[in-house]
């Protein structure tokens, strides 16, 4: 019987371009136990990879990340920032304190033992900082009802968060000048009498009590 010679099976043409995309990855097949995600397939006499990659996520929060742009609020005293300003300034912060003088300077009456340091330190509101503020005051209802007490009179004791700065210091009846301060600078105030200022981003946990009558 002659023998008839075949023509060599023809792969078609879609076949052959998506084996020659993988033509380029030729892992041993024993790689298959070490990566389950790959399948082999023999095409042709050779062994060729098909790697099984998982869709790519698309959403905006895979490719870039949740954005959390707010600062780190740093609890704190005010013998705290007495003490080491060094370590708070142009940071926020997080006081609690009682508001003792119309021009919102604040004290911490309640300290114990006493704070061998001691700093006057007077609240503002961004729009009153001469240099662009890079936050805004929440005028929520602790806000208002901050103001809406003082004008009645009261003592009022609430938590305070918002920017920290300091020129200077008092320690051991000596004043210490730190941070942005340099000797015979003006300090916060109309007359610079305060060595820091918190430049006020929000108000909270406010407990306004009457003042004693005399």
């Amino acid at each position: 019987m002659p023998k008839t010679n075949h023509p060599p099976a023809r792969i078609p043409m879609r076949q052959t371009i998506a084996l020659l995309a993988i033509a380029a990855i030729w892992p041993s097949p024993a790689l298959a136990q070490s990566n389950p995600t790959t399948e082999y397939i023999r095409a042709r006499g050779r062994t060729l990879a098909i790697l099984h990659m998982p869709p790519p996520d698309l959403s905006p929060l895979a490719c870039c990340g949740q954005a959390d742009n707010s600062p780190v609020t740093m609890k704190a005293t005010l013998c705290d920032l007495a003490q080491h300003p060094e370590q708070y300034i142009g940071k926020m912060v997080e006081v609690r304190a009682s508001v003792a003088g119309n021009d919102l300077w604040i004290d911490d009456f309640e300290q114990k033992p006493a704070c061998p340091s001691w700093m006057g330190v007077i609240l503002v509101l961004p729009e009153q900082v001469k240099s662009k503020a890079d936050l805004d005051v929440v005028r929520d209802d602790p806000f208002n009802q901050l103001f809406a007490d003082l004008r009645k009179g009261m003592n009022v004791q609430a938590t305070f968060e918002g920017r920290f700065e300091g020129v200077y210091t008092w320690s051991n009846q000596k004043q210490v000048w730190t941070g942005e301060g340099r000797e015979k600078s003006k300090g916060f105030g109309k007359k610079g009498q305060y060595g820091g200022r918190i430049v006020l981003h929000r108000v909270s946990d406010i407990l306004a009590r009457c003042v004693p009558r005399k």
